[in-house]
């Protein structure tokens, strides 16, 4: 198959490149290459002759404190990444394509309401409802499916610049996380079967 993937540098995104480029043709889709936050630059991608499309890229950097002290700048690139680009690729690829499937990671945050990362969990509950909404309107041309995990270890926090180096030591150790390859192996399991709609990992 041929499969676009976003946000392969690292993390999940990372992982998928590496595992799935064994047996299928990868097109990375990096803000190294298409800012992800301008239309001028997502026009430049082609999706068409693409199989599967994961919506995986996503970030909640300035994040992790109370919306009054949030930077405009930082929590409009979250909306622009989290949320429009993988709306506006996803368009793309269902003009493109005939059918196909695409899969969007979404977060445990859309099941609950919680302070301190309003706009990651804003655009994160935005694409979990869009996925809902589109799957209603391209079935059973395209397969929608929708990865809802809870924390996953990552560098995640260590890229929003708000910890100490000493809370980053220790900061799954107190938290309860999945690992990143728990989340790839349920993807591989997704792309190999007709799952649809939801699947959730580790979310309680």
């Amino acid at each position: 198959m041929k499969i676009a993937i976003t946000g392969t540098t690292s993390g999940i995104g990372k992982a998928l490149k590496d595992v799935l480029s064994f047996h299928h043709e990868i097109v990375c889709i990096d803000r190294s290459e298409f800012d992800l936050s301008t239309v001028e630059n997502l026009s430049k991608i082609d999706l068409s002759g693409v199989d599967v499309l994961i919506n995986n890229a996503g970030h909640a950097n300035g994040g992790g404190r109370n919306f009054k002290n949030h930077k405009a700048e930082q929590w409009i690139d979250i909306l622009d990444t989290n949320l429009k680009a993988p709306m506006f690729l996803t368009q793309t690829f269902i003009n493109q394509n005939q059918s196909g499937k695409i899969i969007f990671i979404t977060s445990q945050v859309v099941e609950m309401a919680m302070g301190g990362d309003v706009a990651y969990s804003a655009s994160k509950a935005g694409i979990s409802f869009f996925a809902q909404c589109l799957r209603k309107e391209v079935s059973p041309d395209f397969n929608i499916v929708e990865i809802r995990a809870k924390r996953i270890k990552t560098d995640f926090p260590k890229n929003r610049k708000i910890h100490s180096n000493a809370v980053l030591a220790s900061f799954y150790d107190t938290r309860t996380h999945i690992t990143v390859d728990q989340v790839v192996d349920v993807i591989k399991t997704v792309l190999d079967t007709n799952i649809i709609e939801i699947v959730n990992i580790g979310v309680e």
